[in-house]
C-alpha cells in the first residue's frame, strides 16, 4: 500500500499530483480523483501550485491548486503523453 503523503517523480521530471478541491473551508472534501502528471512545483512560488499537468488541464480559479499524491498515474490522456 502506498503513502499518499509521499510525492513521486519520474523520469521526465514530473510530479504525480490530483487537483486539491475549493478553498473553502480546508476539508478538501471535493478533491480530485484522477492522478496527473504536473511539472514540480516552482521554488518561491508562494504557495500556489497551479501550473497546467501534461495533458494540458489545469486547477480553476477558486481551487487550491495541486497537491502531490504518492501513487500511479490514472488520467489516459497524461499515460498516452508520457509514453
Amino acid at each position: 500500500m502506498k503513502n499518499d503523503n509521499q510525492p513521486t517523480e519520474n523520469k521526465a521530471g514530473l510530479k504525480t499530483a490530483v487537483k486539491s478541491g475549493r478553498a473553502f473551508n480546508g476539508f478538501e472534501n471535493d478533491r480530485g480523483k484522477i492522478v496527473h502528471l504536473v511539472p514540480p512545483m516552482p521554488y518561491m512560488c508562494g504557495g500556489y501550485w497551479g501550473d497546467k499537468s501534461l495533458c494540458g488541464i489545469h486547477p480553476g480559479r477558486r481551487s487550491n491548486g495541486w497537491s502531490e499524491v504518492n501513487r500511479d498515474v490514472t488520467c489516459p490522456k497524461c499515460i498516452k503523453k508520457i509514453n
